[in-house]
């Protein structure tokens, strides 16, 4: 028999845990998202005047190889919107880079996480009208 393409390869992912996994993933998130700019102010990091794409280019590569460990959780799917996002991410990752440099990481890091919840919510809301949303107010008021 031929293979069926069109489906994603099956997960790991057991029941008892779909409840659960996601909360862990929004802690991970979290800690992770929001201290990853403290390394770009160590004392050798801005001796070294480490450039940004430099910075971004060992954050896209640990980014890449830390990402394969969710493979076995939720499976491996090809699509040009992640080779797209990757192209809008390093640009970002060295905006941030840049911007810790230049005015520090809690307003660098304070400006560019609410532009992230704007622009998320208008992608999600009016380009993409994400199903998953109860409420456009809540979601609003979020």
């Amino acid at each position: 028999g031929s293979v069926d393409t069109r489906r994603p390869p099956p997960t790991l992912q057991p029941a008892a845990m779909d409840g659960v996994l996601p909360y862990i993933m929004i802690a991970l998130s979290w800690v992770f998202f929001g201290s990853f700019a403290v390394p770009m102010k160590w004392e050798s990091v801005t001796q070294a005047r480490v450039h940004p794409f430099i910075y971004q280019t060992y954050k896209t590569f640990w980014f890449f190889v830390v990402s394969h460990a969710v493979i076995p959780f939720e499976g491996f799917q090809f699509s040009v919107w992640g080779i797209a996002s990757g192209f809008s991410w390093v640009p970002a990752g060295v905006a941030a880079v840049v911007a810790v440099q230049n005015v520090g990481i809690a307003y660098g890091q304070a400006t560019w996480q609410v532009l992230i919840i704007v622009t998320s919510f208008v992608w999600g809301f009016a380009i993409l009208h994400d199903e998953q949303v109860q409420s456009w107010w809540v979601g609003s008021f979020a």
